[in-house]
Formats: structure tokens, sequence, C-alpha cells
């Protein structure tokens, strides 16, 4: 799995303006494919710790079950 360091080593000006999107706001949508393959789209809180992407959820949560099945 990609993380957010892997991005910013790859990409460093996108990543900059990608994360002042991210925290500039707590209102982001993201976007799933659920299992059958039709899309589902959550309301999420983007944050960062230690210069990492984190994305809350509960476990049981249908997102967690998208990303886990496929990350």
């Amino acid at each position: 799995m990609t993380t957010w360091s892997d991005f910013r080593a790859a990409a460093p000006d996108l990543e900059a303006r990608a994360k002042a999107i991210l925290t500039s706001t707590t209102n982001c949508v993201l976007g799933t494919v659920r299992a059958d393959g039709s899309p589902r789209l959550s309301g999420i809180d983007p944050f960062f710790v230690d210069g990492e992407l984190h994305l809350g959820s509960m476990p049981d949560a249908r997102k967690a079950d998208d990303l886990r099945r496929d990350p």
C-alpha cells in the first residue's frame, strides 16, 4: 500500500496541494467501491499524524470494509 510519504517523495508539488485541500476543511468525501462494483461515497475527517494521512472510521463501517477488501 502506498503511504503519504511515498506520495510526497514521488510528487512533492501535488502532495503539497492535496494536503492543503485536505486540511482546509472538515468536510471531505471518500469514494470506494462496494463488493458488487457499485460506488460508495462516505463523509470522512482526514487528519495527519507525523506527516502521514489518516482517515477516521469505525471498524465495522462499510467504507472500512471496502478499503480492507480493495486497498
